[in-house]
């Protein structure tokens, strides 16, 4: 398969993200031959890349439609037609490439949406709020005022266990992160989540340290209750089911 067919088998599909990016390409590198419409099999250099761009569209396509199954187009005043959902999936950024300098600590491109609040994104993805916390959602601030961007915004994040290999508490990863390593709040956790539920469903949890609850708990995400689910905790221990959700400092907002 070449790229100009890829590009057709999209159109077919109705993935008009796919048909842009890919005559994007197309412009750039030409009609290269790729491998099967599924997996590109890379030959150089510029191969890789196109491969890189094909895959993030798709992944933006996976994460954004799941974003339109659980109803946000409607939560932002988008009908529930084809025109208001393509109204609000236009409003979304896109992946921009991995830089060189995030490969094996942000692996993980992750689409966030900040204009619906957290609260009201984990009730329609079917996540549980502790009482404890939802009795302090008024006290819950950012942990690092600047880095909370307005609006949705796409990033790279480290996998579970990506960045921090060993346990560490969420206290001291704070302390560590270097300075273009920011940590990820509730909505960066609702946002991993919806993504990649396998995480949570394999006893792999985040400490979401870009938040604090009142004078410094921290809140989480676990699957203790049969079902993913949001609380918090004040303790700086350190738990071999927990790592922190921290994202690069690159992002690309809407």
């Amino acid at each position: 398969m070449t790229l100009e067919r890829w590009i057709e088998f999209q159109q077919g599909k109705g993935n008009d993200a796919g048909v842009a990016m890919g005559r994007t390409l197309l412009a750039q590198y030409g009609d290269l031959p790729l491998g099967s419409q599924e997996t590109v099999v890379t030959q150089s250099n510029i191969e890789l890349h196109v491969a890189s761009e094909l895959d993030l569209v798709a992944e933006w396509q996976r994460q954004s439609s799941r974003f339109i199954e659980l109803g946000f187009h409607k939560e932002l005043g988008h009908a529930d037609t084809d025109e208001g959902k393509m109204a609000y999936l236009d409003s979304l950024p896109k992946f921009a490439p991995q830089p060189e300098n995030y490969a094996e600590r942000f692996d993980v491109p992750l689409l966030v949406e900040r204009r619906i609040h957290w609260e009201r994104q984990a009730q329609l993805g079917g996540i549980a709020i502790s009482d404890y916390l939802r009795e302090r959602i008024d006290r819950i601030t950012p942990f690092a005022a600047d880095s909370q961007p307005e609006g949705a915004y796409t990033g790279w994040f480290s996998a579970w266990g990506q960045l921090f290999e060993s346990k560490i508490g969420p206290f001291d990863a704070r302390k560590q992160l270097a300075d273009d390593e920011l940590g990820g709040g509730l909505l960066e956790g609702v946002a991993m989540q919806l993504a990649h539920p396998e995480y949570n469903q394999n006893n792999q949890y985040f400490d979401l340290i870009g938040d604090q609850v009142e004078s410094g708990d921290v809140p989480y995400l676990n699957h203790w209750d049969g079902g993913p689910g949001l609380n918090a905790l004040w303790s700086g221990d350190a738990s071999v089911y927990f790592r922190p959700l921290v994202r690069g400092s690159k992002i690309v907002t809407g």
